[in-house]
Order: C-alpha cells, then sequence, then structure tokens
C-alpha cells in the first residue's frame, strides 16, 4: 500500500464524518415526519424515500457525460493516460476501469459517475493541457477514489433526503397553518419553528457531507498516488484559474462561504494534503511533458 497510516486514518475519519451527516439528515426528516403524524408519519416518510431513490436511479454515466457533451476517449487515442487510469483503478481495487471521456471545456475540471464497472471519469481539455503528468495522475485518483467509494450513489441518497425533507416540512407547515386558523386544536411551537427551518438544516448538512466526500477523495488519492503534493499541486494550479480578476471587477465578486460550498477551501485541502507526507516541490508553470488531448 502506498498510502502512510496517518492518510487512512484521516481517511476514515471523513468517512465517519460523512456518515454522521448522512445520519443526521435522515433524523431531521423522520423528526420532522414525526411531528406531523406520529409513527405513521415516520413510516411513510421512510416510503416515501424508498420511492424517490427507486425512481431517480440516476442516468447512465454515458448519458450523464453526453449532457456535458463529453466524447469518449479510447485506449488507443491515450495509451499513457489508460495506463494511469488503469494502474489507480487496481490500487483502488476496482473491477474495471472507467471509461475516459474528453469535455470540450477550456476551464479545468474532473468528474466522475457512476459506480464499479459502469463508471466513468471525465476530463476537460483545458485540465489536461494545464496540468503536469503527476498533476494529472492526482486529479485521476481523486475521481477513481469518488468511483471506489460509490459516492455518486451517496450524492444520490442526500439528494433524496433532502427532496423528501423539503416535501414533509411543506405539508407540516400547511397542517399547523390549517390547525391553528381553522381552531381545530394547538400546535407545539417548537414544532412551528422546526418544521420551516428543517429544509435548509438539512441543505447544510447536505453541503457538509459532499465536503467532507471531496476531503476523503483527496487523501484516497494521496495514498493511491503516495504522492499527496502531486494532487496538492494540482489543485493550487486548478484554483489560480478559477481566481477571479484583479481591480475593480475582481474586488466586486461576491465570495461564497466555504461552508455554503460543495467542495472545501481550496487552501485547505491543500495543506491537508501536504500534511501526511514529507514535502516535495509543487510543479509550478507549463506542462510540456503532457501530449495534447487527442480532438475528436
Amino acid at each position: 500500500m502506498h498510502g502512510s497510516p496517518s492518510l487512512r486514518r484521516a481517511a476514515l475519519e471523513h468517512t465517519v464524518n460523512g456518515l454522521t451527516l448522512v445520519g443526521a439528515m435522515g433524523a431531521t426528516l423522520l423528526l420532522a415526519a414525526w411531528l406531523i403524524a406520529g409513527g405513521q408519519g415516520v413510516v411513510l416518510s421512510l416510503i416515501v424515500l424508498a420511492v424517490t431513490l427507486v425512481v431517480a436511479t440516476g442516468l447512465p454515466p454515458h448519458l450523464a457525460m453526453r449532457l456535458q457533451r463529453g466524447v469518449p476517449v479510447s485506449p488507443a487515442e491515450a495509451p499513457w493516460l489508460y495506463a494511469i487510469a488503469g494502474r489507480l483503478s487496481r490500487r483502488a481495487g476496482l473491477e474495471a476501469i472507467p471509461q475516459l471521456y474528453w469535455l470540450p471545456q477550456r476551464r479545468p475540471n474532473a468528474v466522475a459517475v457512476g459506480t464499479g464497472s459502469a463508471a466513468a471519469i471525465g476530463l476537460s481539455d483545458g485540465l489536461v493541457r494545464m496540468l503536469t503528468r503527476r498533476e494529472l495522475e492526482g486529479v485521476l485518483a481523486h475521481e477513481v477514489a469518488h468511483v471506489a467509494a460509490g459516492d455518486t450513489e451517496w450524492l444520490r441518497v442526500t439528494m433524496g433526503i433532502a427532496h423528501v425533507t423539503r416535501l414533509t416540512a411543506v405539508f407540516g407547515v400547511i397542517a399547523c397553518t390549517v390547525v391553528l386558523l381553522g381552531g381545530i386544536g394547538t400546535v407545539p411551537v417548537w414544532a412551528v419553528l422546526f418544521l420551516p427551518l428543517a429544509p435548509a438544516g438539512v441543505t447544510l448538512l447536505q453541503l457538509g457531507f459532499s465536503r467532507s466526500r471531496e476531503f476523503a477523495a483527496d487523501l484516497k488519492a494521496a495514498e493511491l498516488t503516495g504522492d499527496p503534493a502531486g494532487l496538492a499541486s494540482a489543485l493550487g494550479r486548478i484554483h489560480a484559474a478559477f481566481r477571479p480578476p484583479w481591480g475593480l471587477v475582481g474586488r466586486l465578486q461576491p465570495t461564497v462561504p466555504a461552508w455554503l460550498g460543495t467542495h472545501p477551501d481550496p487552501q485547505e485541502r491543500i495543506e491537508r494534503l501536504l500534511r501526511h507526507l514529507p514535502a516535495r516541490r509543487i510543479v509550478r508553470g507549463p506542462s510540456p511533458d503532457i501530449p495534447l488531448w487527442p480532438t475528436p
């Protein structure tokens, strides 16, 4: 195994943290349902959630990539890239190498969809042209880590919980309004306060879960490559590409707090990566060792 014990411990901590957040989301849903209809409400909410997860199976990987205008790339077109992906996939215990896709985007971007043998990883044209092989291996390892952890399925579960919680809360607020205005009975004050806030609370928990999975994928990627500095360098370069322009326009651009984002602060991700292995020089500048991505 290429990763250090500290990497594995940190990745486990983020996994436990993520599961705790999902549990908190589920508890919020069940509490909202119980406030409305007691035990019957809990059972009904679980049934609705199960149906939602079955219906919302998600798009097959090839269709998800097609929506982003992704074009499949064969091993013959990018043998060096498939060699890296194959090595990382074997280390991660995947049954098959994810299908690689070319995304016609100038901005650096990478995305993984699907799980197990039915998975795909899309890399934007701008990303492959920007990064060195070492950095690109770190990014690929990050996406392979998402596939190995089944993060696409976990995202579907959290989205399902959030959706059913919103429906439950809206129904509960309407029911409370009818009861109070119609003089049918009384409603506990804390229930009146909790139900309108439940959707926002679940959304914040969902965002926290997403950030936790990003941290876990970073650490798993460092374990797969044995080179956290490679991914750290890639994150720094990608973050620089998204940095607002200098001057008045840049200063006027709103800054979203980290706790409202699906991804953690890049600098925090970099610091956590470099904490686990001896420091290496972060490569900067052009990347002449990368052949141009084959343009379809």
